[in-house]
């Protein structure tokens, strides 16, 4: 036989809201292993714990506590990050419709009746090419009958 003994103390907020050791709590037996033994003896003092309403009796949760605020924290980065990207996607389509000539911020849709002078007027300046790159003036007329 092994004897097992815990002692746990108990806290208890004062009238300023700080936590004070008001007492402890001692339990002890005889079990045939100490695994047995501490998670009966455990299970004890959580129940006297909450029946003398104490403080620390959120203590006793504390790595599942812990756990679960780190992967509140990893889920809130991923939709910190997600929304990073969405701002930026929405800037960029803001910024396309304005160049088709569509206020973006508008409550109802209204088109410029000039979009293409809008948009390059400020940032894209027009070239025009000749499709034909050769001149046609100065090929000799025998290309002609080949057709």
């Amino acid at each position: 036989m092994i004897n097992v003994k815990i002692t746990a103390p108990v806290f208890k907020k004062n009238e300023f809201g700080y936590l004070e050791r008001k007492a402890d709590i001692q339990i002890a037996g005889d079990f045939n292993s100490f695994s047995e033994g501490y998670k009966f003896l455990r299970t004890q003092i959580d129940e006297l714990l909450q029946e003398q309403q104490a403080e620390n009796t959120l203590f006793l949760d504390h790595d599942r506590l812990q756990e679960e605020i780190a992967s509140k924290e990893r889920t809130l980065q991923r939709i910190n990050k997600s929304i990073g990207i969405a701002r930026e996607q929405f800037q960029r389509l803001q910024n396309f419709l304005e160049r088709l000539g569509i206020n973006p911020n508008a409550y109802s849709l209204t088109i410029a009746d000039k979009p293409i002078e809008l948009s390059t007027s400020s940032s894209v300046c027009a070239e025009v090419v000749d499709p034909i790159s050769f001149d046609l003036l100065n090929q000799d007329d025998s290309t002609e009958d080949e057709f």
